[in-house]
């Protein structure tokens, strides 16, 4: 007798249960949605777009800026505190108020110190503005602290000396500054005559011939004085400064004399620089 099995035949499903059958599954499931910035080809997000670059290089920039803005700050903050150790000698005397000095100095450097920029830029708004507002109140605070040092330290044979010392280097230095502006004026005024002299020079010289530099007037009146006029020889005619009597011309020539030997001369005359008119012509012996 055979043997009767206890797996139950599968059924073959029909091609419109098949369908059936998917229907629910896909109604069972989730909708899924493809997003726009999701479709082939696309992966760009919402962070990679041209302006969301744009004001990234921006926040940048005005990061940088302000740490080096305050950097800056503080390297003027701690300079501050070098040149207040310069006072430590004299904070040290007995008459000083020592300890209130390096209480504010110790604030002072420690409000400083809060606004290193590795450091600043940790705290939130309302604490930077306590801590801008902590540096001035401790640099008011060892600024006064500083002038009663200073006055306490004058008071001492020390600072006496000094302030003697300093008082001398003072008008010592006055003096040489008024010596200096005494001196600048003078060489004001002689830069000043120069220049007005030749001025006047280059307006008389403005009378010579234009070949030659010459004047032809004043070389007329010279031949007539000679004892062998047609023996003259022009050499040079230049502008001077005026004699005594008001001359500012003087001519250079070689003539021969009485006795035949050939000598070097000189003539002067006084030109009017608006007419050019001459007179006062002299020959030199």
């Amino acid at each position: 007798m055979p043997e009767i099995s206890s797996v139950q035949p599968v059924q073959q499903l029909t091609y419109r249960e098949m369908k059936r059958t998917m229907s629910l599954i896909l109604l069972a499931s989730p909708k899924m949605t493809i997003k726009p910035n999701q479709q082939k080809g696309n992966t760009m997000t919402k962070d990679d777009t041209p302006i969301a670059a744009s004001s990234g290089n921006k926040s940048r920039t005005r990061t940088i800026l302000a740490y080096v803005g305050q950097s800056a700050f503080f390297i003027l903050l701690a300079l501050a505190a070098l040149g207040f150790t310069r006072q430590f000698p004299q904070a040290s005397i007995q008459s000083a108020p020592t300890e209130i000095y390096f209480v504010a100095y110790g604030l002072y450097v420690l409000a400083a110190l809060l606004h290193f920029p590795l450091v600043f830029f940790r705290f939130s708004s309302r604490t930077k503005r306590m801590v801008y507002g902590g540096v001035i109140g401790s640099f008011i605070f060892l600024a006064v602290m500083s002038a009663m040092v200073v006055q306490a330290f004058n008071q001492t044979p020390e600072g006496k000396r000094v302030t003697a010392e300093a008082l001398a280097w003072e008008k010592e230095y006055a003096e040489i500054k008024a010596q200096n502006k005494e001196q600048d004026e003078f060489l004001t005024n002689l830069e000043d005559q120069a220049a007005s002299e030749q001025k006047s020079l280059d307006a008389v010289e403005d009378c010579f011939s234009t070949f030659g530099n010459r004047l032809p007037d004043l070389e007329a009146l010279v031949q007539e004085r000679l004892n062998n006029p047609p023996s003259f020889e022009h050499v040079e005619t230049t502008a001077m400064s005026q004699d005594n009597e008001g001359r500012n011309v003087q001519m250079k020539f070689r003539a021969t004399n009485a006795l035949g030997g050939t000598i070097t001369s000189y003539a002067y005359a006084r030109i009017y620089k608006s007419t050019c008119k001459m007179d006062s012509v002299k020959v030199a012996e």
